[in-house]
């Protein structure tokens, strides 16, 4: 028996698909766009700077930003930025925490960008030189966000030009271990007298266990704790102390970005942007 189709039927299924179309492509331009966007920046000044491109975008829109220099090898790596979600098309920023202190820079995506397909926009320095140095980005979506491997990360990681000391990042079958093993950088006085713990003392954390899985470009906290009064040659037991959280987002694993708050050692919030120097012997490449 041959079953015919209805022309009103057929009409309706044409309408329905043509619908959900557009549906699913204002939900692309206005949406939050989770994944990994990739391209290259210029400056509009000539022979100004210019370089690679990724923007992360995580499942609650939080941006995570590294626009890498190729003629310096800098890089601006930002993850204070979002989407707005609420907008016709896919705005987005990548602000520098550094414009609290006077200085920095930020990214801001124009009403050509699409969620998962492509982004264009603007940068500029913000309260530094005037007039501000401007330039343009584009980049394209390249994948949405896969667990990072935890084999790839575990190792020694660093901040280039910092020689305070270094992170280890550990996978064991709970998650997550982080340990810091430097000395303390930062001098405190108040009316000449110094205040906290002296330039140059042993500063050692230690985290509790963290997430078992790492997104790219999505922040996770870790409770981190030290020895009292930092830590010394005696032998015997030692109640260790609470010293705050660190946020820390994994930009793949080669790049990280880690903030320390609310540690009663330093006399502010600590970031830093993370290098992979070592892995472990025989681990995955990166």
């Amino acid at each position: 028996m041959k079953i015919r189709s209805h022309p009103s039927f057929l009409h309706l299924l044409i309408m329905l698909f043509v619908a959900s179309v557009q549906s699913a492509h204002v939900a692309a331009a206005g949406g939050t766009g989770p994944g990994i966007y990739k391209g290259s920046y210029s400056s509009d000044a000539p022979g100004g700077d210019y370089g690679a491109v990724t923007i992360i975008v995580d499942g609650q829109g939080n941006t995570a930003c590294n626009f890498h220099s190729t003629p310096t090898n800098d890089e601006r790596i930002t993850v204070g930025g979002m989407v707005n979600s609420s907008s016709s098309h896919f705005a987005l920023t990548c602000a520098n925490a550094g414009i609290s202190f006077g200085g920095g820079w930020m990214a801001t995506t124009d009403s050509a960008s699409i969620a998962g397909q492509s982004l264009s926009g603007t940068w500029k320095s913000v309260f530094g030189p005037s007039p501000p140095i401007t330039g343009t980005f584009t980049a394209t979506f390249v994948s949405g966000l896969s667990p990072i491997d935890p084999a790839a990360i575990t190792g020694l990681w660093y901040q280039p030009g910092m020689h305070d000391g270094g992170f280890n990042f550990l996978f064991a079958d709970q998650g997550l271990y982080v340990t810091y093993m430097g000395v303390t950088f930062w001098a405190v006085s108040f009316d000449g007298k110094p205040v906290g713990v002296p330039l140059g003392s042993p500063y050692w954390l230690i985290s509790d266990v963290g997430p078992q899985t790492v997104l790219p470009g999505t922040a996770f906290s870790v409770n981190v704790f030290a020895p009292p009064n930092p830590p010394t040659t005696q032998v015997g037991p030692a109640q260790a102390e609470p010293q705050g959280s660190l946020k820390i987002v994994f930009f793949d694993c080669k790049l990280a970005t880690a903030t320390l708050t609310g540690s009663t050692f330093v006399p502010s919030n600590l970031s830093w942007n993370l290098h992979k120097l070592v892995g472990a012997a025989n681990g995955p490449g990166c």
